[in-house]
């Protein structure tokens, strides 16, 4: 299963095999949350994964605007978020109930 946003970013999961991949990076579901969250949610914070992803540039890196949706995939060493269209949220959010269910499972 996969979800491409609306930026081009485009992330799959293989249920089977417990990974997640993105732009040839793959990682275990173990520890994955995957979400859709509003803009204006990702601009009023900075997220652990973010600041493990950049170090002490990630506050310096701008934040996502609001008024958008995203999807945030974060991992724990990693995160990933792709832009998503008002008119797409809804495979966002199946992409999002897929990933989590099968990362909770064990």
């Amino acid at each position: 299963m996969g979800f491409v946003g609306d930026d081009g970013m485009s992330m799959t999961f293989e249920p089977t095999k417990r990974t997640i991949t993105c732009h040839g990076e793959t990682h275990s579901l173990d520890g994955v949350h995957v979400s859709v969250e509003d803009g204006a949610v990702l601009q009023s914070r900075v997220a652990f994964t973010r600041l493990l992803a950049l170090g002490v540039f990630a506050l310096a890196v701008p934040k996502l605007k609001g008024g958008d949706a995203y999807v945030a995939v974060q991992g724990p060493d990693f995160a990933w978020v792709a832009h998503v269209d008002r008119k797409h949220v809804a495979g966002a959010l199946n992409f999002a109930n897929a990933v989590n269910q099968v990362a909770e499972d064990r």
